[in-house]
């Protein structure tokens, strides 16, 4: 083998550890995801039996049904997420395993002068970039999908809120209304005038003895 092959083999092994290292690179991260939506989901469900556990029955038993009828939607959410999240670790795995293949492939090569192993990486190689490249981008469209559900979450409950706020304000708003017996007005008429008073003085004084 020339010194010209033995070079370019070289590279299309570096190749394939690079795609090996990306490969690793994402998949930790999304085992970090998978954790974090599976403690989410944990947490959820632990704060969804307690509630309905302790449902009262008085007024705010509509409240604690809304609570719980977002809480199972929520769950169902990263549910979802969850299992794309293992659907995008699924296709990674397949692609780490052609990029392995391929590098004990043309390692074969170096060692034994069999033409046909290059080919044949080459092809698996391929494969690989493409799983890969599905799996990114599988995993981009989840997150956006997650984030735009979270807006939309975060709306709705700004919302609904808002809304129970002002159903509040206005059960507990006092009353306004004055009263039926409301004392009136001295009208200027009403007062004595002062020739009235000196003329009932003099009556008074004459019917004296």
């Amino acid at each position: 083998m020339t010194v010209q092959q033995t070079s370019q083999l070289i590279q299309l092994i570096l190749n394939a550890a690079l795609m090996l290292g990306v490969c690793v690179l994402l998949w930790g991260g999304l085992w970090l995801r998978h954790t974090a939506l599976a403690d989410r989901l944990k947490t959820l469900h632990l704060d969804y039996i307690r509630l309905f556990h302790t449902l009262p029955v008085d007024e705010h038993k509509r409240d604690c049904r809304d609570r719980l009828q977002t809480l199972r939607q929520q769950q169902r959410y990263l549910q979802y997420h969850c299992r794309m999240a293992k659907r995008c670790a699924l296709v990674l795995h397949y692609a780490l395993l052609g990029f392995i293949f391929s590098i004990f492939a043309l390692a074969a090569r170096c060692l034994f002068y069999l033409d046909w192993l290059v080919p044949v990486s080459m092809v698996v190689f391929t494969a690989g970039t493409a799983l890969l490249l599905l799996c990114v981008g599988l995993a981009l469209m989840d997150i956006q999908r997650f984030q735009v559900q979270s807006s939309v979450r975060r709306a709705s409950g700004f919302s609904l809120f808002s809304a129970r706020i002002l159903k509040w304000g206005r059960t507990r708003r006092p009353s306004r209304s004055l009263p039926r017996n409301r004392p009136r007005a001295l009208a200027p008429a009403d007062y004595p005038s002062p020739a009235g008073v000196g003329l009932t003085t003099l009556r008074a004084l004459d019917k004296s003895p």
